[in-house]
């Protein structure tokens, strides 16, 4: 295999990982580890000067699909990666909400599929509704979490940062704090 020369400006470096941008709104946000330099093509940019592309491969569980296959390797544009540690919280944040956005899209395509499929009544819908309700909230119970972030959840706080803290709680029907337990 030749050596391909890597541009300075280049953001890709082999074995970095990263995240796509300025790729398809299903896939921005996906992290990708760079594996080698292809080189200069003029077939991933959207002007007529050719870019600089890196051969990578996607990690997670969900490859992404080229033009109707499925792929874990890919090409993709020097521009279209950002490193992982330049990733902001807020741009984090931003990508969790807009990946929740789309599982919600996708899961209520898929409840409208079968509904068309199935068709139910009203009260048998809404049974069904509240039977899935029920078992989302007992499997959410049955979670076993730290107990920092159970008191959390519940609007505990801890009175001070020493190993001796006290957590407290506000009584939602007094707005006095009450000691609950030491850390």
């Amino acid at each position: 295999m030749t050596d391909i020369p890597v541009p300075v400006h280049a953001v890709g470096r082999v074995g970095m990982v990263a995240m796509l941008q300025r790729v398809k709104p299903e896939d921005v946000g996906k992290l990708v580890a760079v594996r080698g330099p292809i080189g200069y093509m003029s077939s991933l940019a959207d002007q007529p000067t050719a870019v600089f592309a890196w051969q990578v491969l996607v990690l997670g569980h969900a490859p992404i699909d080229l033009n109707g296959k499925a792929s874990r390797e890919i090409v993709v544009a020097d521009r279209c990666l950002k490193p992982v540690s330049q990733i902001e919280p807020e741009q984090v944040a931003a990508l969790a909400v807009a990946r929740a956005q789309l599982d919600l899209d996708e899961a209520l395509a898929e409840i409208g599929r079968y509904l068309e499929q199935h068709p139910m009544a009203p009260e048998v819908f809404e049974a069904s509704v509240e039977a899935a309700a029920e078992q989302s909230l007992f499997q959410h119970v049955l979670e076993v979490v730290p107990l920092a972030v159970a008191l959390k959840e519940i609007d505990f706080r801890p009175t001070s940062s020493d190993e001796h803290c006290v957590w407290c709680g506000r009584r939602r029907e007094h707005a006095e704090f009450w000691p609950v337990s030491k850390c």
